[in-house]
């Protein structure tokens, strides 16, 4: 009688090479939970058959070498946030609120919110001044009626 030799625990538990590659794949569009939400939401299970979480996806990010969503949208140009306000001239707040206008492109970096912004060639209009208080100035109203 022949048995064949049983694999070690660590090959048993090994990611399939195939998820790694969805892995590396997805990382161009997503931060660690949104890989692990699209891994999930295809059926895919980790090496020791669970359901992925942001963890596993790091685990298994750093045991195989893979970029990080932040170090992939570097190498495409897009820079931090003190940096796109100091390209631009402006403060942080005011990169932020362009971000949120649509004025300026950013992409999540990591599951913390942070994001990197593409420094466009000549960045956008900066409002001047307050707004008026109130729903309207007095010069603006209508005069009363007498």
């Amino acid at each position: 009688m022949s048995l064949p030799v049983p694999l070690s625990v660590g090959a048993a538990r090994k990611t399939p090479d195939a998820v790694v590659a969805e892995i590396d794949a997805l990382l161009e569009r997503y931060t660690d939970a949104g890989v692990a939400a699209a891994l999930n939401d295809t059926g895919r299970l980790s090496g020791t058959g669970q359901a992925f979480n942001a963890g596993i996806v790091l685990h298994v990010r750093k045991t195989y070498g893979l970029a990080s969503r932040a170090e992939r949208l570097a190498g495409r140009g897009l820079v931090g946030l003190a940096e796109a306000a100091a390209a631009m001239g402006v403060s942080t707040i005011t990169v932020k609120n362009w971000h949120h206008e649509g004025r300026i492109v950013g992409e999540a970096a990591n599951d913390k919110g942070e994001c990197l912004y593409q420094v466009p060639d000549r960045p956008p209009y900066k409002k001047l001044g307050r707004p008026p208080k109130g729903p309207r100035s007095r010069a603006t109203a209508e005069p009363a009626k007498r």
